[in-house]
């Protein structure tokens, strides 16, 4: 529950973040992929340490307990 609670304040944080910094290109579609790459990498670093963002996972994670 408490990687849970870490994971929803820090997502927003960094969504923050993000929309705040500068754009790198101009390319949408090299953005929407590297996007893609970054939030994947995120959601499989919170599901491994066995939180959820709170979504689906909250789901699966109240089913494995």
């Amino acid at each position: 529950m408490i990687y849970t609670i870490i994971s929803i304040i820090s997502f927003s944080a960094f969504l923050n973040l993000i929309h705040i910094t500068k754009l790198f290109t101009e390319d949408v579609l090299l953005s929407a992929i590297f996007g893609g790459i970054v939030t994947g990498v995120g959601g499989a670093i919170i599901l491994r340490a066995g939180g959820s963002n709170g979504g689906i996972g909250c789901r699966q994670n109240c089913r494995q307990v």
